[in-house]
C-alpha cells in the first residue's frame, strides 16, 4: 500500500468504495422491505437515490486521482519512449529499407515509382539499387536484371581482366614486366563479358561460384534471407568498395606471374591466401546484410509494432541513408581482419 501525499493509500481507496457499496445495498434492502409493507410509499426510490449520490460524492472527495494519472503517464512513456517518432523523411527511408529486404529476388522483377523530387527521394537518389538516369526519365526503377548484370560485370569479370586486382598478370604489370601499351589497349577492347543478346549475364555459370562466392551456379536462391537489399549491397561493394572486395579474391603472387615459366601453370602454393580469400564473398556479404537488418530492427524477424514499442531510437541511424552502406563496408572489412588474425 503506497502512501499518497494526501495521506490516502490505494488500500484505503478500495476499502472506502467497498464500505460505500455495502451501505447502498443495506439501504436498498431495508427500503425494499418497507416497500413491501406499504405499496403506496415512494421512500424506496427516494432513499436509494439519495444514499447512492451521497456515497459517490464522499468517495470522490476522499480519493486523490493524481497517483493514477501519474502512473498512466509513466506507463505511456515507457511503452512508446521519447525517441521512437522519426520525421517523415527518415520514416520513409526506414520503410524503403524494410521493403527492399522483404522483396524476393527473381528474374524479371521490376519496381518503379515516379520521381517527384521530394526531400525523401533526393536523399536516396544515389543509392546503388536504382537504375541510372532517374532525373532524365523521372522514374525511380529497381530491376533485378539490372542489378545482377552490374554485379556480374563489376564482380566476376572486370577484376579478373588484365590489370584488375584479381588478374593473374597484375603483379607483372606493377613490376613493368607486362606487355606494351598497345597490347594492353587491344586486350582491354576485346574483353569478353559473356553478356548474351538480351544484355543479361550467363545463368547458370561456374563464375557465380568460383569468382563470386555463391553456393549455386544460379545465385537467385542465395538471396532468400536478404531480398533485393542484399543484392544491392553486393553491387555497392563491387562497384564502390574495390579495396574490400579484393580481400575476398585470391590473388597470385609475383612468382605466379613470372613470364618465363615454362608450363605457365599456377600452383596452389603460389596463390596469396593471407587475407580473407577463404571466405565466399557472395554468401558472406548476404549474411552480413541480414545481421545488420536484425541489429537495426527492420528485419523480417522484428515486427513493426515491436520496433515501435521498443523505446530504442533505432531509426536515428537512418537519418543519413549512407550509414547503411558504410556499415556494410566496415562490417565486411572488420570480418576480413578477424579472418586474417585467426
Amino acid at each position: 500500500q503506497q502512501q499518497t501525499p494526501q495521506g490516502w493509500s490505494f488500500g484505503s481507496m478500495a476499502s472506502t468504495l467497498a464500505s460505500s457499496a455495502r451501505d447502498v445495498v443495506t439501504t436498498a434492502t431495508s427500503a425494499t422491505n418497507r416497500k413491501a409493507e406499504d405499496p403506496t410509499s415512494g421512500a424506496f426510490f427516494s432513499n436509494l437515490t439519495n444514499n447512492f449520490t451521497e456515497s459517490v460524492s464522499q468517495v470522490n472527495q476522499n480519493i486523490n486521482l493524481q497517483p493514477l494519472q501519474s502512473f498512466t503517464k509513466s506507463l505511456s512513456h515507457n511503452l512508446t519512449g521519447r525517441n521512437t517518432l522519426p520525421d517523415k523523411t527518415t520514416a520513409s527511408q526506414v520503410l524503403m529499407f524494410r521493403q527492399l529486404l522483404h522483396t524476393k529476388c527473381r528474374p524479371g522483377l521490376r519496381l518503379s515509382r515516379a520521381y517527384q523530387g521530394t526531400p525523401a527521394q533526393r536523399a536516396v537518389l544515389h543509392m546503388p539499387w536504382w537504375e541510372r538516369g532517374i532525373e532524365t526519365t523521372k522514374k525511380m526503377v529497381i530491376s533485378y536484371d539490372n542489378l545482377i548484370t552490374r554485379l556480374w560485370l563489376s564482380g566476376a569479370i572486370m577484376p579478373f581482366e588484365r590489370g584488375g586486382y584479381a588478374a593473374v598478370d597484375t603483379c607483372a604489370l606493377v613490376e613493368g614486366r607486362g606487355r606494351d601499351d598497345g597490347d594492353q589497349k587491344a586486350t582491354t577492347s576485346s574483353i569478353d563479358t559473356l553478356i548474351n543478346e538480351k544484355g543479361l549475364p550467363p545463368i547458370p555459370h561456374d563464375y557465380w561460384v568460383d569468382r563470386m562466392g555463391f553456393q549455386q551456379t544460379d545465385p537467385v536462391t542465395d538471396f532468400r534471407s536478404g531480398g533485393v537489399l542484399s543484392l544491392a549491397m553486393l553491387v555497392h561493394i563491387v562497384e564502390s568498395c574495390p579495396s574490400v572486395h579484393s580481400r575476398f579474391v585470391p590473388k597470385p603472387n609475383a612468382a605466379a606471374t613470372d613470364m618465363n615459366k615454362s608450363d605457365g601453370v599456377i600452383s596452389l602454393e603460389e596463390i596469396i591466401s593471407d587475407d580473407a580469400s577463404v571466405l565466399p564473398f557472395g554468401i558472406t556479404c548476404i549474411n552480413i546484410t541480414d545481421m545488420l537488418a536484425k541489429f537495426l530492427m527492420f528485419s523480417k524477424a522484428v515486427d513493426k509494432m515491436d520496433a515501435l514499442l521498443s523505446a530504442k531510437p533505432f531509426w536515428k541511424m537512418f537519418i543519413d541513408p549512407n550509414a547503411l552502406l558504410v556499415l556494410q563496408e566496415v562490417s565486411l572489412d572488420l570480418l576480413c581482419d578477424v579472418c586474417v588474425e585467426l
